[in-house]
């Protein structure tokens, strides 16, 4: 993954980046850039974006110094996301199918997807009661960390607040 946002990144700066002398972003009159993923592509274009495929070297405002640093994480140069699928390996269904595991194996694992369907993603009282009364701003802020393990520092209010929003509404 950090291979491909590293050429996502390098693909932008070359690209994108040269038009208006170098400088992309609204405060120049350039158009915005939203970036679009699907699936795994998903996970490659938030790597580029949060910069996390680069190394560790952060000035006091977010931004990653030095001509090695990231063209897409630079702040203000993105616009907006838009993850298509992006839980990629969080719902692996597929695996039921999967030859490697014999018919009762493969029947258990059926049943357990339907019952974590039943109990709890075709649920809407038990995830809104999930959501109000387990689910806050610190937590988020807690787990996004641990994701963004190459640079904490990057989760801002703003972050915490693009998925915690959301989720609470209905």
């Amino acid at each position: 993954v950090d291979l491909w946002a590293e050429l996502v990144d390098d693909y932008a700066r070359e690209r994108i980046g040269r038009r208006g002398g170098g400088r992309f972003g609204r405060d120049r009159g350039e158009r915005e850039l939203y970036l679009v993923g699907n699936s795994l592509g998903s996970l490659v274009v938030l790597t580029a974006v949060t910069g996390d495929q680069l190394p560790q070297s952060s000035s006091s405002d977010g931004s990653i110094q030095g001509e090695e640093g990231g063209y897409l994480c630079q702040p203000g140069r993105v616009s907006g996301m838009c993850l298509f699928n992006c839980g990629i390996g969080l719902n692996s269904r597929a695996i039921a199918d999967d030859p490697a595991y014999n018919a009762f194996q493969r029947a258990g694992l059926r049943a357990t997807f339907a019952l974590s369907d039943a109990l709890i993603f075709n649920n809407p009282p038990f995830l809104r009661f999930v959501l109000t009364k387990w689910v806050s701003p610190g937590l988020l802020r807690a787990v996004l960390r641990g994701l963004y393990k190459r640079n904490p520092g990057r989760v801002d209010d703003a972050l915490v607040e693009s998925f915690y929003g959301p989720a609470r509404d209905d």
